[in-house]
Protein backbone atom coordinates (compact mmCIF):
# COMPACT_ATOMS: atom_id res chain seq x y z
CA UNK A 1 0.00 0.00 0.00
CA UNK A 2 1.38 3.38 -0.94
CA UNK A 3 0.44 6.27 1.31
CA UNK A 4 1.83 9.73 0.80
CA UNK A 5 1.69 10.73 4.45
CA UNK A 6 2.65 14.35 3.88
CA UNK A 7 -0.03 14.77 1.22
CA UNK A 8 -2.67 13.01 3.35
CA UNK A 9 -1.85 15.16 6.36
CA UNK A 10 -1.92 18.36 4.29
CA UNK A 11 -5.35 17.49 2.92
CA UNK A 12 -6.63 16.55 6.37
CA UNK A 13 -5.30 19.80 7.88
CA UNK A 14 -7.07 21.77 5.15
CA UNK A 15 -10.30 19.85 5.81
CA UNK A 16 -9.93 20.30 9.57
CA UNK A 17 -9.39 24.03 9.11
CA UNK A 18 -12.41 24.37 6.82
CA UNK A 19 -14.59 22.36 9.22
CA UNK A 20 -13.48 24.51 12.17
CA UNK A 21 -14.24 27.71 10.23
CA UNK A 22 -17.66 26.45 9.20
CA UNK A 23 -18.42 25.34 12.75
CA UNK A 24 -17.39 28.73 14.14
CA UNK A 25 -19.50 30.52 11.54
CA UNK A 26 -22.41 28.23 12.38
CA UNK A 27 -22.07 29.04 16.10
CA UNK A 28 -22.39 32.75 15.36
CA UNK A 29 -26.13 32.47 15.42
CA UNK A 30 -29.32 30.78 14.47
CA UNK A 31 -31.43 32.19 11.71
CA UNK A 32 -33.92 34.63 13.18
CA UNK A 33 -37.18 35.69 11.68
CA UNK A 34 -40.23 37.18 13.30
CA UNK A 35 -43.48 35.43 12.42
CA UNK A 36 -44.80 38.82 11.38
CA UNK A 37 -42.16 38.90 8.60
CA UNK A 38 -44.38 36.51 6.67
CA UNK A 39 -47.34 38.86 6.71
CA UNK A 40 -50.39 39.22 8.90
CA UNK A 41 -52.26 36.29 7.41
CA UNK A 42 -49.24 33.96 7.31
CA UNK A 43 -48.03 34.04 10.90
CA UNK A 44 -48.87 30.35 11.44
CA UNK A 45 -46.79 29.48 8.39
CA UNK A 46 -44.08 31.77 9.74
CA UNK A 47 -43.99 29.85 13.03
CA UNK A 48 -43.72 26.57 11.11
CA UNK A 49 -40.86 27.91 8.98
CA UNK A 50 -39.02 29.25 12.01
CA UNK A 51 -39.21 25.80 13.63
CA UNK A 52 -38.01 24.22 10.38
CA UNK A 53 -35.04 26.62 10.16
CA UNK A 54 -34.12 25.86 13.81
CA UNK A 55 -34.21 22.09 13.14
CA UNK A 56 -32.11 22.56 10.02
CA UNK A 57 -29.63 24.67 11.98
CA UNK A 58 -29.29 21.96 14.67
CA UNK A 59 -28.88 19.23 12.03
CA UNK A 60 -26.14 21.20 10.29
CA UNK A 61 -24.43 21.76 13.63
CA UNK A 62 -24.38 18.00 14.18
CA UNK A 63 -22.95 17.48 10.68
CA UNK A 64 -20.14 19.97 11.28
CA UNK A 65 -19.35 18.39 14.65
CA UNK A 66 -19.32 14.94 13.04
CA UNK A 67 -16.99 16.18 10.28
CA UNK A 68 -14.68 17.68 12.89
CA UNK A 69 -14.55 14.37 14.81
CA UNK A 70 -14.10 12.35 11.61
CA UNK A 71 -11.17 14.44 10.38
CA UNK A 72 -9.52 14.08 13.79
CA UNK A 73 -9.94 10.30 13.62
CA UNK A 74 -8.63 10.21 10.06
CA UNK A 75 -5.61 12.25 11.14
CA UNK A 76 -4.93 9.71 13.90
CA UNK A 77 -5.22 6.84 11.40
CA UNK A 78 -2.70 8.44 9.06
CA UNK A 79 -0.35 8.97 12.02
CA UNK A 80 -0.79 5.29 12.99
CA UNK A 81 -0.10 4.18 9.41
CA UNK A 82 3.05 6.29 9.34
CA UNK A 83 4.28 4.83 12.62
CA UNK A 84 3.57 1.28 11.43
CA UNK A 85 5.42 1.98 8.20
CA UNK A 86 8.42 3.29 10.11
CA UNK A 87 8.42 0.25 12.41
CA UNK A 88 8.13 -2.14 9.46
CA UNK A 89 10.98 -0.36 7.67
CA UNK A 90 13.13 -0.68 10.79
CA UNK A 91 12.43 -4.42 11.02
CA UNK A 92 13.21 -4.89 7.33
CA UNK A 93 16.49 -3.01 7.69
CA UNK A 94 17.53 -5.65 10.20
CA UNK A 95 16.83 -8.47 7.73
CA UNK A 96 19.81 -9.01 5.45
Amino acid sequence: MALDVAEALNKLRALESEAAQQLQHHHEGEPTLAPSAFGRDFQAKGHALIKLFARLHRANLERYQHLERATGLAHAEVDNAQQAEEQNAEVLRGVR
